[in-house]
């Protein structure tokens, strides 16, 4: 089975003298019926790329990524499973938190899936929200930043 290639890329950020570690992903988008196994082997490599990093200093972790899964797919119950927190789901129960599917032409909100993820481990966000509220509006019309929505979490 051939599985499109993607990248994490890692940042360790000393505050007041404590290491904390941010990983940023995309993973492959689920079109097809492989589209699940390779998310599940996709989480797996990141959560084990991360447990190996951040072993060395027992350091805490955010995983952040445009994971392609929805809110009850392979992705989300991978690093469940592995013990990270799904911040919104921690800070938003019961809220969509829709992120993907932005038409990024539109003058409303069209984002219609919750693919976009902040997950943690060691830590936790007291509050999470969906951005922007609305497009950027200029001369040429309204346009939001992306075909996804940002999530943001903290404080932690």
């Amino acid at each position: 089975m051939n599985f499109e290639s993607r990248v994490v890329v890692r940042a360790e950020i000393l505050l007041q003298g404590r290491s904390f570690h941010f990983f940023n992903s995309h993973f492959y988008t689920n079109i097809t019926s492989s589209s699940p196994q390779s998310q599940v082997q996709q989480a797996g490599e990141v959560a084990n790329y991360v447990a190996q990093t951040t072993a060395l200093k027992s350091a805490p972790a955010a995983v952040v990524c445009d994971c392609n899964s929805p809110e009850n797919g392979p992705v989300r119950a991978r690093f469940s499973e592995l013990g990270y927190t799904d911040s919104w789901s921690a800070t938003q129960s019961g809220k969509a938190g829709n992120t993907g599917g932005q038409d990024i032409n539109s003058t409303q909100s069209t984002a219609s899936s919750r693919i976009d993820y902040i997950f943690t481990k060691g830590m936790a966000a007291k509050e999470s929200a969906v951005f922007p509220a609305g497009p950027a509006t200029g001369s040429g019309g309204p346009a939001w930043p992306s075909d996804h929505l940002g999530v943001t979490a903290g404080p932690f």
